[in-house]
Parts: C-alpha cells; sequence; structure tokens
C-alpha cells in the first residue's frame, strides 16, 4: 500500500507539470470523487485514483502536439475526431501512461482513453471516471448537476443514461456536433 502511495505521488507531480493549476485542481477533484465511487461500487481505489489521475493528462497540450502523438501512437482517427482533434485527450494519455510508465492495466487504460465519448459496454471503473469528470466539486452547480451527482452515488447506470443525454442537450444547445458514438451508447441505458 506504501508502495502504491509513494507512486502516486510521482505520478501526481508528472500530471501537474502538464497542466495548469486550475487543470490540476479539477485532476483533484477528479480523484477526489472517483475514490468516494469506487468504494461505494466496491472497486480497487488504486485504479480509480490512477485513471482519475491521469485522465486529463494531454488535454492542455497544442493541437499540433495532439496531431503528432496520434500519429505516433497510431491512435485510429475516425473524421469526426480528426475535425475535432481535442476529444483525442484521452486517447493520447492512455497511450503516455502505458508507453511512459508502463502501465498496461486495460481497465486503467480505458478508464483514461474512454472518459471524453464514452464507449459500448463500459465497465464500473470507465463509468466512474466518465462521470467523475463531469461532477467533481469544482464543477459550476447547476439543478442538472446536482441530480447527476445525486445519481452517481445511488445508481452508475441511471447516472450515465442522465450523463449522456446532458451532454446531448449540451452540445445541441451550444451547437456543437455530437459524435454518434454517444447515440450508440446511451441505447445501452
Amino acid at each position: 500500500m506504501e508502495d502504491d502511495i509513494g507512486q502516486i505521488q510521482i505520478y501526481s507531480d508528472y500530471v501537474q507539470e502538464q497542466m495548469d493549476d486550475k487543470r490540476y485542481r479539477h485532476t483533484l477533484g477528479v480523484v477526489e470523487v472517483a475514490t468516494d465511487l469506487a468504494i461505494i461500487y466496491g472497486l480497487d481505489l488504486y485504479k480509480a485514483r490512477l485513471s482519475a489521475l491521469f485522465h486529463d493528462l494531454a488535454k492542455e497540450y497544442p493541437v499540433d502536439k495532439k496531431r503528432e502523438l496520434c500519429k505516433h501512437y497510431h491512435i485510429p482517427m475516425d473524421d469526426f475526431l480528426k475535425d475535432n482533434i481535442h476529444l483525442s485527450h484521452g486517447l493520447i494519455a492512455a497511450k503516455i501512461v502505458e508507453d511512459k510508465f508502463a502501465i498496461k492495466d486495460s481497465n486503467i487504460l480505458k478508464a483514461i482513453n474512454n472518459h471524453t465519448l464514452g464507449a459500448k459496454n463500459m465497465s464500473d471503473l470507465e463509468k466512474i471516471i466518465y462521470i467523475s469528470d463531469i461532477i467533481e466539486p469544482s464543477r459550476k452547480y447547476s439543478p442538472q448537476l446536482n441530480k447527476l451527482r445525486i445519481l452517481a452515488y445511488t445508481d452508475l447506470d441511471k447516472a450515465m443514461k442522465f450523463a449522456l443525454n446532458r451532454n446531448i442537450d449540451y452540445l445541441t444547445l451550444k451547437n456543437k456536433p455530437i459524435h454518434p458514438i454517444i447515440y450508440s451508447i446511451l441505447k445501452e441505458y
């Protein structure tokens, strides 16, 4: 256990170097919520903390660096992702974590990878990171966000359905494109 804590600190220092203070505070908030949810749903705390810590590792990388890393790591890019390269940060982060830190646990890597768009047949760990990213404490209060927070602590699947619908509503309102995968995932709930 002490080794895990020491390793988390090394990872945390690296993550902090990759982002500004606001993004790092957000990341620590995601770690906090993911830890709480992992306890509630009986998941491995180390995996939840690690996935949460690394989820936005590549978020602030410039567009050119994201494109370069997608190419370097042979990340498959559909037309939507090519046009919305900012959404690739989870895909890139998972590859960096695997490459730089030799973390090979597929559950951790998938949770990092899928925290932005989601995926079909998500594990509970993936759902926790996806939802924790949305509900962490620094997120601005709204009645919808409060409802999602309550659902997250009582029923992961209902929380996912609510989060996906909320995402669609938000993107529609902002007149932003919606990746088709979101509608496919929503059918599972």
